[in-house]
């Protein structure tokens, strides 16, 4: 119902004019207008004076009165406004409701003759808003609309629930009032039944809802809540075919992925050719974000492989230097200041890699690796290796690691051998620690590998995805990572398609379609943000498409719509 325009609105009206004005009531006044102005000639009549003031003209100084909102950012905007109107709407939502609570007293001293306007208003919903609109409220404002529909979800969204409580006889009823149609207590029986509880549970949710805020919504409410789920139950159907559920393998994955602090995009958690064209064509947008978004994971990838080897930065060449002298340092101090057991388990070790040496080397090879295993065998002074022999050993093992030839390989197997039994021979406290750092320089070796020259120093995607003999659980995972979400489904190779859609721009402006282009922009700006989003990854991994869909419509969201729709449908 439109508001009614007060005495003191009126006399502003009034003012803004020159000359002297009086309501003249035209014939095509609408009933909510006419009963506006009728209201000022009664509670005005004997301070109008003479004069004319047409229907379309009060119409339009009606309008002027009404405050406009200074666009945020200009000078001279009032945010304690903001506040204010905010402050106002959020108790304008909550007096509506208490409103329909008092209607039945308000009835009852109507029928016992009681005229009390303070305490009995012939209409509570108007006094509330003039009254709000006296104290410097703007009901007008989004502010305003935005505190009070916050309040109308937040009073009303026990509705459903108290109706439920009433309805234990029939649980699978229930079950939907309290969910406003999107639940049910058990999921069998025929399928146009479980359809029609739905139905019903929403439309009696609904019109409970809407007819809290305001009786004359509750059948507008009541349709619109029994629409609701049998729209999502389409709309989930729908939404599986885009948004499918992420398979258990590729769910625990991304949970590891989440535990390395690195986010991954909706359209990578599941392979649905709508998604992955979308994301795909974000990338041909300028301003999108995917980019961004996708520079964002790559970096985080990184930075989670650097840690492998102790370090923490998106940068594994400039990660690998450090590691080098940190990890280098580490190995050396142990190295020096212990002893290495020639245990049983190393002389087995030694025996075995001097058989497969000579087994799978040519004869000058394997000569290279019975030399080490000879040093080792002559340092070994009653079972036991002083640790600056060991420590030169290891240097030299090192070395030949280093080699591109088949003999690398041997060596560091060789040198694992020595390292292992190092670690057998220290304190197991000690021990723990040493054999993180082992764990460590081993990822650094093999990192090494992989990381590229220059400045910036990010392993690609398709190099970390392609590594292979892993040892390290953790960097094992990341490979992994990298190989499920590292790289796209559909490849953004369109270097020609990004140019173009880039030059729309000006191209546009001169064409006067410039908000259309801008538009566009916003869009894409808006899916990339969806896709990036925790909701959507988590319904993926969760529920898939219709557990969004039900998520997000049995949740404020969706009495919001309801509230608003039945709104609309009255006004």
């Amino acid at each position: 119902m439109a508001a009614k325009l007060s005495y003191a609105e009126w006399k502003a009206l009034k003012a803004a004019k020159p000359e002297n004005v009086s309501v003249d009531i035209s014939p095509d006044a609408s009933p909510e207008d006419r009963a506006a102005l009728e209201a000022i000639q009664s509670e005005a009549a004997s301070n109008i004076p003479q004069g004319k003031l047409s229907y379309a003209e009060w119409k339009a100084q009606k309008e002027q009165v009404q405050s406009v909102e200074q666009p945020r950012g200009e000078i001279g905007y009032d945010y304690k406004q903001d506040l204010k109107n905010l402050g106002a709407g959020a108790l304008s939502g909550a007096a509506q409701i208490g409103a329909t609570i008092l209607s039945p007293i308000d009835w009852a001293a109507k029928k016992a003759g009681i005229e009390n306007q303070s305490l009995f208003p012939t209409d509570r919903r108007a006094a509330i808003e003039s009254g709000l609109r006296e104290m410097g409220a703007q009901p007008e404002s989004m502010a305003f609309k935005g505190g009070q529909l916050g309040a109308e979800i937040a009073g009303t969204a026990g509705a459903g629930g108290a109706i439920a409580k009433g309805l234990k006889f029939a649980p699978q009823l229930a079950s939907a009032v309290e969910s406003g149609g999107f639940k049910l207590a058990q999921q069998g029986g025929n399928a146009l039944a479980r359809l029609g509880t739905r139905a019903a549970g929403g439309a009696l949710s609904g019109g409970a809802m809407t007819g809290m805020v305001n009786p004359e919504d509750t059948a507008s409410g009541a349709v619109l809540g029994a629409a609701f789920p049998i729209a999502v139950k389409g709309a989930g159907k729908l939404g599986s075919a885009i948004m499918q559920k992420a398979t258990p393998e590729v769910a625990a994955l991304a949970g590891k992925a989440h535990q390395y602090g690195i986010d991954i995009p909706a359209d990578r958690i599941v392979d649905s050719k709508t998604l992955n064209a979308l994301s795909a064509s974000l990338n041909y947008v300028p301003f999108s974000g995917r980019a961004t978004t996708e520079e964002k994971m790559y970096s985080q990838i990184n930075k989670a492989v650097s840690k492998t080897i102790g370090q923490d930065s998106s940068n594994i060449t400039d990660a690998l230097r450090k590691a080098r002298v940190d990890l280098g340092s580490k190995f050396d101090d142990v190295l020096k200041n212990n002893t290495v057991n020639v245990d049983d388990v190393f002389l087995q070790d030694l025996v075995n890699h001097s058989d497969i040496a000579g087994k799978e080397l040519e004869t000058g090879q394997a000569k290279i690796i019975s030399n080490q295993i000879d040093e080792i065998i002559n340092k070994a002074q009653n079972g036991v290796i002083d640790g600056q022999a060991a420590y030169n050993i290891k240097k030299t093992l090192d070395r030949i690691g280093k080699q591109n030839s088949p003999v690398a390989y041997y060596a560091d197997e060789l040198r694992r051998s020595l390292m292992e039994a190092l670690n057998r021979s220290m304190p197991a406290e000690e021990a723990a620690g040493f054999a993180k750092v082992r764990q460590q320089y081993g990822n650094m070796l093999t990192l090494d590998k992989l990381a590229p020259a220059g400045a910036e120093g990010e392993i690609s995607m398709g190099r970390l995805a392609n590594m292979r003999n892993v040892r390290d659980p953790q960097l094992r995972d990341l490979v992994d990572i990298a190989a499920q979400f590292g790289r796209t489904r559909e490849s953004p190779h369109g270097a020609a398609q990004r140019v173009t859609l880039g030059a729309l721009a000006p191209v546009a402006a001169a064409a006067g379609q410039l908000p259309a282009y801008l538009w566009a922009i916003g869009l894409a700006k808006g899916a990339n943000m969806a896709l990036s989003s925790n909701t959507l990854r988590n319904a993926m991994l969760k529920q898939g498409g219709a557990g969004v869909q039900n998520n997000l419509l049995s949740s404020p969201i969706g009495r919001s719509a309801i509230i608003q729709g039945s709104r609309a449908i009255q006004q």
